[in-house]
């Protein structure tokens, strides 16, 4: 009768170990796992002050103080360039320095994208176009697209800076988009 009460009592002790062992594999597993939330709103964040400091960022784009100009604005010079209807003799009228804004723009931008987010290793986009709602049926829309020589955010898990709309004198609403990617 002692052995069998022993035999128990050692069944109970080996359940009491196996029940102790998964719990601390389960806390393990739970504790090692990313939590992709974070990464998300860490992405979201950044792309959302990267772009908004991008659009605030002020360029000299010719002599003296006269001719600086935030970045936002020179969008909306290239905006205008590309407005549907626009007539061909007018295109282009809007420069910053020797170049025309469209280009200006471009090349700027990808610049100060690549010399931050291209350094810290995040995959980027950034897109600027009129909205749709905007458009009448048979005008071309304009759409200006930047992402970096190793590749936007194609086929990636991406978050947004959400859309930035930004008014304009001659041709109404821009809306700009920065996607952030791993």
């Amino acid at each position: 009768m002692k052995n069998k009460k022993a035999q128990m009592e050692i069944i109970g002790l080996v359940v009491i170990v196996i029940l102790i062992s998964l719990g601390m594999l389960f806390l393990v597993q739970f504790s090692l796992k990313e939590k992709p939330d974070e990464k998300a709103f860490t992405r979201k964040g950044l792309a959302f002050s990267t772009l908004s400091t991008l659009l605030k960022t002020t360029v000299d784009c010719g002599l003296g103080d006269e001719q600086r100009r935030e970045l936002r604005e020179v969008l909306g010079d290239c905006a205008s360039n590309s407005y549907p209807g626009q007539s061909a003799d007018a295109s282009f009228t809007n420069r910053c320095g020797v170049e025309e804004s469209c280009a200006f723009f471009t090349s700027t931008a990808s610049g100060l994208l690549e010399r931050t987010l291209g350094v810290w290793g995040k995959h980027y986009e950034f897109q600027a176009q009129f909205p749709a709602r905007f458009l009448s049926p048979n005008s071309e829309p304009f759409f200006l697209s930047i992402s970096p020589n190793a590749g936007g955010c194609a086929e990636r898990e991406r978050d947004s800076s959400g859309l930035f709309p930004q008014p304009t004198e001659s041709v109404g609403i821009i809306e700009s988009v920065l996607y952030v990617c791993e």
